[in-house]
C-alpha cells in the first residue's frame, strides 16, 4: 500500500491508473504467496503444540488415548485406580508420535517447492533491497528510504514466519527426546524397552522441515543468508565508491 501511494504521489494522474493496473498482478501474487506461508507458518504451530503435548504427558499424571486420529485424556485424581497402564500411555504415545512424523512428511511434500522459491526470493531481495536502500540514503530520497525500509522488513518478516516454526519444532522434538532419556533413568513406572522404542524413534524419523530436501530449514539459514547479504553489499559499495 505504502509503495503505490508513494508513487501515485510521484506520477502525473493519468499515469496512475495505468501504473496500478500493470503492478497489480505482481501485488496479488505476492499477497497469495504470504498467505501460503502464513498458512504453513500456523500449520507447524500446531504440531509444535502437539509435541508439546506429549512432552507434558510425561510431565503429569494424564492419560492418552487416540482414536482415528482424535486425542482423549483421562487424569488420575489422588489415589484412584489408573484407567490405562503406564505401557499403554507410551504405546499411545509412539501411535501419535508417528502420526505427527507422517503430517511433517506430507507438509514437507506439499509445501518444499513453494518454500524453496521463498526462500530464494528473500535472499534476492535481501541481497538488492538493502543496496538500494543504501543508494537512496546517498542520494537522500526520502521517500524512497521510506519505502525501501518498510520493503526490507517485509522480507525479513516473510524469512522469519518460515524459520521460525521450523526451529521451534526442532528444539521440542530434542527437548521430548532428552525428557524420555531423563525418564528411563529416574522413572521405573515405565518399561524400559518401550522407552527405549520411542526415543529411538524420535531419532530415526525425526520431524523436520526442507526446502524440497535440498537444505533443512533452520536458524543456520538466517546467519548464512545475513553473512551473504553482508558480503555482497561490502562488495557493492565499495565497487559504486570506486566507480565515483
Amino acid at each position: 500500500m505504502a509503495d503505490i501511494c508513494i508513487w501515485s504521489s510521484l506520477l502525473q494522474k493519468h499515469q496512475i491508473m495505468s501504473y496500478a493496473l500493470h503492478q497489480l498482478p505482481i501485488y496479488s501474487m505476492y499477497y497469495i504467496h504470504l498467505l501460503v506461508i502464513l498458512n504453513f507458518h500456523f500449520l507447524v504451530k500446531l504440531l509444535i503444540s502437539r509435541v508439546a503435548f506429549l512432552s507434558g504427558l510425561l510431565q503429569d499424571p494424564c492419560r492418552i488415548r487416540v482414536y482415528n486420529f482424535s486425542v482423549l485424556t483421562e487424569c488420575i485424581i489422588g489415589d484412584q485406580l489408573q484407567n490405562f497402564s503406564d505401557s499403554q500411555v507410551i504405546d499411545d504415545m509412539v501411535h501419535l508420535y508417528d502420526l505427527m512424523y507422517e503430517a511433517s512428511l506430507s507438509l514437507n511434500n506439499y509445501y518444499g517447492i513453494i518454500l524453496l522459491f521463498a526462500l530464494v526470493g528473500c535472499l534476492l531481495h535481501l541481497l538488492v533491497t538493502p543496496f538500494d536502500l543504501v543508494l537512496e540514503i546517498f542520494h537522500k530520497h526520502y521517500s524512497f528510504i521510506f519505502l525501501q525500509t518498510i520493503w526490507m522488513f517485509g522480507h525479513v518478516l516473510k524469512l522469519f514466519l518460515i524459520v521460525n516454526p521450523c526451529e521451534e519444532i526442532s528444539q521440542e522434538v530434542e527437548n521430548l527426546s532428552a525428557m524420555l532419556i531423563r525418564r528411563s533413568w529416574t522413572d521405573r513406572r515405565f518399561d524400559m524397552n518401550q522407552l527405549e522404542i520411542i526415543t529411538m524413534q524420535i531419532f530415526h524419523c525425526r520431524i523436520r522441515f526442507t526446502a524440497a530436501g535440498l537444505t533443512e530449514i533452520n536458524r543456520r539459514i538466517v546467519t548464512s543468508i545475513a553473512a551473504g547479504v553482508t558480503t555482497y553489499l561490502i562488495i557493492l559499495i565499495q565497487f559504486n565508491t570506486t566507480e565515483r
